[in-house]
């Protein structure tokens, strides 16, 4: 993978994981699926599937987290 593509996916999955923050989700709830949903799904290697999930962690747990409120 290019590096400006692997930049281009961290930036988008912090994007998408403070949206879903900001919404009033819970982050470490939706790590949580995100990590379960992974694990069920069997077309992946297995170090891809550990990879992924360490790094939807290691996003959320070093995001600033703003406070959720209404958009706009």
């Amino acid at each position: 993978m290019s590096e400006d593509r692997e930049v281009a996916l961290e930036l988008a999955l912090n994007a998408v994981i403070q949206t879903a923050h900001l919404a009033g989700m819970d982050v470490e709830d939706l790590t949580e699926f995100a990590a379960e949903l992974l694990v069920t799904d069997r077309n992946h290697p297995r170090w891809h599937l550990n990879q992924a999930i360490a790094e939807i962690q290691e996003t959320v747990a070093t995001m600033v987290k703003p406070q959720p409120g209404p958009p706009g």
